[in-house]
């Protein structure tokens, strides 16, 4: 049974893993917890390399969440492969631990970043945004929708600021008639309606979430509130945020906009998918609208109806 006592050693130390793989993996230090995983950093000791590796609770999991642990282990690692996506290597069973061994990414999760310092320039919120965009257009592309995409499921690289979305535990395949979804999955704040309703979801539920996230960049703070996790999905499911606008004066109008198609309670009026989040994206950044409107003060408003309105 893995340790609850933060202060106590902690067996998985300097345990060796993967020989079933052929490798020497060498478990370091312990990196976080999650719901039903603990992360560690381990090395391969033959060639150095760091890699993340996931062990399961072995105590309080059920077995859909044992089910959904190899899931995510064997078939999303080899079904979603993009470089804004943590890459899987292997999922392994030793000595009656399962684990799932990954890229190891030295950085710090979105939710850290907003934690310490508050809201992000808006240029990097948006930059972070299109790339977790991107990374979920190709998930989508083969049916996978992450449902639980959140900042602390985003990792920004120390090194080079790339982005990687983590933690596909609870991810749907659409094209899997045979996955049955218990209650609700996700984290409340970032559910889309119809997922937190627990109804049929498609890649828009991701587009909520990603709107969610990109609210609280650039105000440092939650789009959804409550003082508890039924306040919270209420706000979700019936309240709109306050405007973005009127907590960081250096959030545009566009930008405002964008969020707000992807925060629309309806999944059919919201942005049609995550290639067009971020094309709208690249004409915010590049100025589209006030390179317009030095040609045509009306165009500003064509510009908007053309890219968020339906």
């Amino acid at each position: 049974m893995l340790v609850t006592n933060e202060n106590a050693p902690d067996p998985l130390i300097g345990q060796h893993f993967g020989f079933g793989h052929g490798k020497r993996l060498r478990v370091e230090r312990r990196l976080g917890k999650g719901g039903y995983g603990v992360v560690y950093l381990a090395h391969e000791e033959s060639t150095g390399q760091a890699v993340a590796i996931k062990f399961l609770l072995d105590a309080g999991v059920d077995a859909n969440t044992a089910e959904r642990f190899e899931r995510e282990g064997l078939k999303y690692g080899k079904m979603v492969q993009h470089p804004n996506i943590v890459r899987v290597h292997w999922y392994g069973i030793e000595r009656g631990r399962a684990f799932i061994v990954s890229e190891f990414i030295d950085g710090r999760t979105l939710a850290d970043i907003v934690d310490s310092h508050g809201a992000l320039q808006v240029n990097e919120a948006l930059r972070i945004t299109k790339e977790i965009a991107i990374g979920l257009h190709a998930a989508h592309r083969v049916n996978v929708v992450h449902r639980d995409l959140k900042p602390g499921n985003v990792m920004i690289r120390s090194s080079d600021g790339a982005v990687k979305i983590l933690d596909f535990g609870v991810a749907k395949d659409l094209a899997s008639v045979g996955m049955r979804t218990v209650g609700m999955v996700g984290t409340p704040g970032y559910c889309a309606p119809e997922q937190k309703r627990n109804k049929a979801i498609d890649h828009r539920a991701d587009i909520f979430s990603l709107g969610a996230i990109l609210y609280e960049l650039l105000t440092g703070t939650l789009a959804f509130k409550g003082k508890g996790t039924v306040e919270v999905e209420n706000a979700a499911l019936h309240l709109d945020p306050v405007p973005p606008t009127a907590l960081n004066v250096n959030v545009t109008k566009p930008v405002a906009v964008l969020i707000a198609k992807m925060l629309q309670k309806s999944r059919r009026r919201r942005l049609a998918d995550m290639a067009e989040v971020a094309r709208s994206i690249d004409l915010i950044r590049e100025g589209a609208p006030q390179k317009i409107a030095e040609e045509d003060g009306h165009a500003v408003r064509r510009w908007l109806r053309k890219f968020f309105e339906r």
